[in-house]
C-alpha cells in the first residue's frame, strides 16, 4: 500500500513550492534527490511541461492516497506521497476514479475527464517509476508492471474551446487599440502571434529578437513541443503589429514579447526588458477579452481559429498541421472543425423529414 511521507525541508532553504494554483507558471522545486518525482520535473525540458506535469502529479497523488484511511487529500501533494510504493493497481484505481469523474479535493466533481488527460496522468506516472526504479527504490518487476499498462482509447471534442467568429475577433482588436502605449502595441503583438501565426502561449512567450524573427524573409522560427522546430510565416497584418511594437520596445536582442510595469499613473506604464510567461500571455487573452466585453476564452481559442478559418479556406490538411506544429492530422481534424459544419450537417438530416412514408 502506498504511504504518505513527511518530507522536512533543510532550515537554510526555502519551503518547496507546490504549484497549487491553476495559471501559476513552474518554479523551481528545492530539490530532493530521494524523491523521483523531483527528478522527473527535473528532466522535462520547458518549464511549461514542468508546470502542466506538477499540477498533474498533485492531481494523481490525491486519487492513489484516497485509499490511505484518514488521509487528509487538501494536504496531500505530490512531495508527501511515497512513489516508489507505485504499483500497477494504483494506475487501475486511477482510471476508475477519473471514469466515476472524482477530484479528490472538496467533494465529487462535475468535470469530465477525456481518455488523452488519463494518458497524461500515466505518461507522467510512468515517468516518474522509472525514475524510481533508476534510483534503485522500484523493483525490476514493479517498474515493468507500470510500463505495460495500456493507455486510454478514445477522444473528445471540447466543447469549451471554439474558433472565435470574426465579430469577436474585431472586439479583441478594438479593445487592444483602446489602450495605452506601449500596452496597445505588446497586446496586439501577443494576440497577432496567436491569431495570424496560430502560435501556442509558450511559445509567444519564448520567442527571442532578432534570431527567431526574420522580418524580410517574413517568417519565424518556433521551437514548439517536443522541441520541434519549424518555421511560421507571417502575413502583413502581423508583420505590421511586430513593427508598431519594435517601435515602442526597441530592437535590443532579448525576449519578443517584454513584460509591462505598471505604474499608479494612468499612462505610463512601461516595458520591462524581461520575457513574459506563458501564464502572461493568457492573462493578456482574459484582460482583452474583458475588455471587448466578450465572453473570457483561451489563447488556444485563437490557435483554433487560425485552423479553423484556413481549413475553410480550403487550405490542405497536412499544410495546417505543418504550421500548427501538430505531429498528427487527428489532432489538426479536432481543431479544424468548420463553424458550419453541424448547421450542414442539421440540413442533411431535414431531408429525411421530407421522405414521404405510404
Amino acid at each position: 500500500m502506498i504511504t504518505l511521507t513527511n518530507i522536512e525541508q533543510p532550515a537554510d532553504e526555502k519551503p518547496i513550492n507546490t504549484l497549487k494554483p491553476k495559471r501559476q507558471i513552474y518554479a523551481p522545486l528545492v530539490y530532493d534527490r530521494f524523491n523521483p518525482a523531483h527528478a522527473y520535473l527535473g528532466n522535462l525540458s520547458s518549464d511549461e511541461s514542468k508546470a502542466t506535469m506538477t499540477r498533474v502529479l498533485h492531481r494523481i497523488a490525491k486519487i492513489i492516497a484516497a485509499e490511505i484511511p484518514g488521509a487528509d487529500l487538501d494536504k496531500v501533494t505530490l512531495e508527501n506521497v511515497d512513489w516508489a510504493s507505485l504499483d500497477a493497481h494504483h494506475i487501475v484505481t486511477l482510471k476508475s476514479a477519473l471514469k466515476k469523474q472524482t477530484s479528490f479535493s472538496a467533494g465529487p466533481s462535475k468535470k469530465s475527464y477525456s481518455p488523452s488527460y488519463s494518458n497524461l496522468m500515466l505518461s507522467a506516472i510512468k515517468g516518474v517509476a522509472r525514475q524510481a526504479f533508476l534510483k534503485e527504490q522500484m523493483s525490476e518487476s514493479q517498474y515493468r508492471r507500470i510500463q505495460e499498462q495500456k493507455r486510454a482509447k478514445g477522444q473528445r471534442v471540447s466543447s469549451k474551446s471554439k474558433p472565435l467568429e470574426a465579430s469577436e475577433i474585431e472586439k479583441v482588436l478594438v479593445a487592444c487599440h483602446s489602450q495605452p502605449s506601449p500596452e496597445k502595441q505588446r497586446d496586439l503583438c501577443v494576440i497577432g502571434l496567436m491569431y495570424a501565426a496560430g502560435l501556442r502561449r509558450f511559445e509567444v512567450a519564448s520567442i527571442v529578437y532578432p534570431s527567431d524573427v526574420d522580418m524580410a524573409g517574413r517568417l519565424l522560427r518556433i521551437i514548439g513541443k517536443g522541441d520541434k522546430e519549424r518555421a511560421v510565416p507571417m502575413n502583413s497584418l502581423l508583420i505590421r503589429w511586430i513593427k508598431d511594437y519594435l517601435v515602442v520596445r526597441g530592437h535590443q536582442p532579448g525576449p519578443l514579447i517584454y513584460r509591462l510595469q505598471r505604474t499608479k499613473e494612468i499612462g505610463t506604464n512601461k516595458l520591462i526588458p524581461k520575457g513574459i510567461s506563458g501564464v502572461a500571455a493568457y492573462n493578456v487573452c482574459l484582460k482583452v477579452a474583458t475588455l471587448a466585453g466578450i465572453p473570457k476564452f483561451k489563447p488556444h481559442d485563437y490557435r483554433r481559429t487560425f485552423g479553423t478559418e484556413l481549413m475553410e479556406k480550403n487550405v490542405q490538411l497536412t499544410k495546417i498541421a505543418d504550421l500548427l506544429g501538430h505531429s498528427s492530422i487527428t489532432t489538426t481534424q479536432l481543431y479544424t472543425r468548420n463553424r458550419d459544419s453541424i448547421e450542414e450537417s442539421r440540413k442533411i438530416l431535414e431531408l429525411l423529414s421530407a421522405v414521404k412514408i405510404s
